[in-house]
């Protein structure tokens, strides 16, 4: 595997869409399923439309983006229905609980909600109400993917969340986390310093990370304990995080120390590295400089090199 060209078609669409407008019919074609297999066709629509560029692309792209965008605003009215019928399950509970990557930024109404397909639905819920919540959900129509493989004392000592749950009649799934990287991770952020700076969002108030917790969560995901497939989605949502949250200077000044603290520090450099190199992060000097405290061996960093960055880059030859 060889690492990734930053001059690369799709990365040039998603740091400037400006550079769509030069693309050949068959170029199109080409980004479009290549985009299309990382999940991210939806947003280059958005981007195309925010670049007031959709006027200037062939007729068959202006159709498959704006179905793209359909699937992608059905996904989004689906999870917003989900989560409305998650916070009714758990209303008469003393529960409490946070929404977690797609849901957080839908909840937040984020920007890198925008276009962004999720295919599940993941809350994170404290200490021993996992169990709480499990009857809770099951009471109105959730139910184990795999039942005859639940053991809850396996996945609480073994595993981050529950099994998948997924709706007997609307066939939706959700996940449920009592933290966010599993205990026999390398790596263990306590997840009651991510409950304790956990705060309301969006026009319902409901719970999700800090800023610099979402983004550590997003680069733990990818970096640590995600797969790599998508690993460029999760890159675009952390360039989206690093840009709408560094408005603040707080959030720059608060972010290495709160990857410290979380024992997150490598998956942070990780994503700072990565977010600007492919992609053009907003990031401060001092900020990526302060991160070099976290950079790994010589022989890991080598090989994240070669193989996270590239791996969400299907080849032009590949099979759609």
């Amino acid at each position: 595997m060889t690492a990734i060209d930053r001059n690369d078609p799709l990365l040039a669409a998603l740091r400037a869409p400006a550079s769509l407008a030069r693309l050949s019919e068959a170029d199109w074609a080409e980004l479009l399923r290549r985009a299309r297999r990382v999940k991210l066709d939806a947003r280059i629509g958005y981007d195309v439309e925010a670049a007031a560029l959709m006027d200037r692309v062939p007729a068959f792209v202006r159709e498959r983006l704006a179905l793209a965008r359909l699937a992608a605003e059905d996904v989004a009215c689906t999870m917003a229905w989900e989560v409305d019928r998650i916070e009714r399950a758990l209303a008469d509970l003393d529960v409490p609980h946070l929404y977690l990557k797609g849901a957080a930024y839908a909840v937040a109404e984020l920007p890198c909600a925008r276009g962004r397909v999720a295919s599940d639905i993941a809350v994170m819920v404290a200490g021993a109400a996992p169990r709480q919540a499990f009857g809770a959900m099951q009471r109105f129509g959730w139910e184990l993917v795999e039942p005859y493989a639940y053991d809850e004392r396996y996945y609480r000592r073994w595993s981050h969340e529950l099994p998948p749950m997924r709706h007997t009649e609307r066939h939706t799934f959700v996940d449920v986390h009592h933290t966010i990287l599993p205990p026999t991770s390398r790596l263990r952020p306590d997840p009651a310093l991510l409950r304790e700076a956990a705060r309301p969002a969006g026009p319902l108030g409901l719970l999700v990370l800090a800023p610099a917790d979402m983004v550590l969560h997003s680069a733990a995901h990818v970096f640590q304990d995600g797969d790599l497939s998508l690993a460029l989605r999760e890159i675009v949502d952390i360039r989206d995080l690093l840009a709408h949250y560094g408005r603040d200077p707080a959030f720059w000044d608060g972010l290495v120390p709160r990857a410290a603290d979380l024992d997150l520090g490598r998956p942070l450099f990780y994503a700072l590295r990565y977010a600007a190199s492919l992609l053009d992060a907003p990031i401060p000097e001092q900020v990526a400089d302060a991160a070099v405290r976290f950079v790994p061996p010589a022989a890991a960093l080598a090989f994240m090199h070669r193989a996270a960055p590239g791996t969400p880059l299907p080849a032009p030859t590949e099979a759609a």
